[in-house]
């Protein structure tokens, strides 16, 4: 770069001014943290609740303390919490105003900083307290009746580039949840094909996913007797080699060790009940069903785990799929009035039941599946989920199928969601490149 510089002077090249766009009276938004150094004319310290600024036990802390902060107890912390609102404090050089409220938007009464209160009860002249209604302001009134932004909607490639393009296409439950999502999403990472890198979750998914079953592949091969909880952290460390190239050398380094953590307590668990079932029943890990139709729709996808009961009437078979996340009811619901489509796993499971149906195991029914989750909850327990399947269900998810392969092969996938968030709709709507190209509820379900 100074080399850079030293020729662009020699040649007497000027370097470009580049302005960012923002207002001269305007406010910074920073937080306690990085102010620490900086001086204001005016500051204002929003949320002055307890909530936001003294320390809890729990999880949900709205800030952290840094490095350089330790603390041994619940005195010290406290302490730390303090010089830190002291630091907030003294940022102003003329004014300073402090503000909270006292019901939060579900009508809960809030605990004003205690902090807040030892200024209070200074009786400091140079404080005023003051205390309004809530109201919201005309202009804000108006931004909030504005209707909300429009779906976007894109130009997209010509017809024959289209059916070019889906040639081939097989509907998986990835490609449907991201259709149901979003057509747009759909359209730019299932048609257009846009590169991405496997997010943090994803590369740590395909590792535990890819250790499990070659963990079960060795016990078929040791008469149905899986080895000590060793071997699988060993496969687990060279899976998670074969994904570093996804992930830094912090991260690598952490879901390493969680990892560790996590499958030495899951296999602890699961080991001796999955011991009894290699011996009464056939266990098939990470079943590939490629070239399966169901009324004229070609499906694909992928199974974690499929069980062969014994002792039942008739072939039928338990799905079972693994998740690395921690389970979240919303995920598993069924269809309602607010979510007509239902969870994604509930969707994905029901899927799963008719791909294996119409597949090479067409002689087997699906009795029943579950989503066996490889992390625990707060109480350290692995739970699963697990549904029986109705007929009712089974139809709806079977014109959701329908439906959504007739929608991609009409090319009906310019529009958008026009959810806030969504990457893609603001990729179109607004020209905002997305922080991330990939899709972590889709990634979600490894098929």
């Amino acid at each position: 770069f100074l080399v850079l510089l030293d020729q662009m002077e020699a040649n007497k090249i000027g370097m470009g001014l580049f302005q960012l766009d923002q207002a001269d009276d305007g406010v910074n938004l920073i937080t306690a943290h990085s102010a620490k150094g900086l001086e204001f004319e005016y500051v204002f310290i929003i949320n002055g609740l307890k909530d936001y600024w003294e320390p809890r036990n729990t999880a949900g802390k709205r800030f952290s303390f840094p490095d350089t902060i330790t603390y041994s107890n619940e005195t010290d912390a406290q302490e730390a919490a303090r010089r830190l609102f002291y630091v907030a404090m003294t940022r102003a050089k003329k004014s300073l105003q402090i503000s909270y409220y006292q019901y939060n938007t579900k009508h809960k009464i809030q605990t004003k900083a205690a902090f807040v209160d030892e200024l209070l009860q200074a009786h400091n002249s140079s404080i005023v307290f003051s205390e309004q209604e809530a109201f919201l302001s005309d202009e804000w009134q108006l931004l909030q009746l504005e209707k909300a932004p429009e779906k976007p909607k894109i130009n997209l490639l010509s017809p024959p580039m289209l059916d070019a393009l889906l040639q081939g296409f097989r509907l998986s439950i990835s490609a449907m949840n991201n259709y149901i999502h979003c057509p747009l999403s759909f359209y730019y990472e299932y048609i257009l094909r846009v590169p991405s890198l496997s997010s943090v979750e994803a590369a740590y998914g395909t590792a535990v996913h890819n250790s499990l079953n070659r963990i079960f592949n060795l016990a078929l091969k040791n008469e149905n007797q899986l080895p000590e909880v060793d071997t699988l952290l060993e496969i687990f460390g060279f899976e998670m080699k074969n994904q570093r190239i996804f992930l830094t050398h912090r991260v690598y380094k952490e879901r390493l060790e969680l990892g560790h953590r996590h499958l030495r307590a899951y296999y602890k668990v699961r080991k001796d009940e999955w011991n009894q079932l290699l011996q009464k029943a056939t266990v098939m890990t990470e079943k590939p069903l490629r070239n399966v139709e169901w009324k004229g729709v070609p499906m694909t996808g992928t199974i974690d785990k499929l069980l062969y009961l014994p002792h039942t009437s008739g072939k039928k078979v338990h799905v079972v799929d693994y998740k690395t996340g921690k389970l979240q009811d919303r995920r598993m619901a069924l269809p309602s009035n607010s979510n007509p489509y239902g969870g994604i796993y509930w969707r994905q499971l029901i899927f799963y039941k008719i791909l294996i149906e119409n597949s090479s195991l067409t002689s087997y029914s699906v009795r029943s599946a579950e989503i066996d989750y490889l992390t625990p909850n707060e109480e350290g327990l692995f739970l699963s989920k697990s549904i029986d399947f109705k007929t009712k269900e089974v139809n709806l998810v079977k014109k959701m199928i329908e439906q959504v392969y007739q929608n991609i092969m009409n090319h009906n996938f310019a529009e958008g969601c026009g959810e806030k968030y969504c990457k893609w709709c603001n990729f179109a709507q607004r020209n905002l490149a997305p922080n991330q190209f990939s899709n972590l509820e889709v990634e979600l379900l490894d098929d």
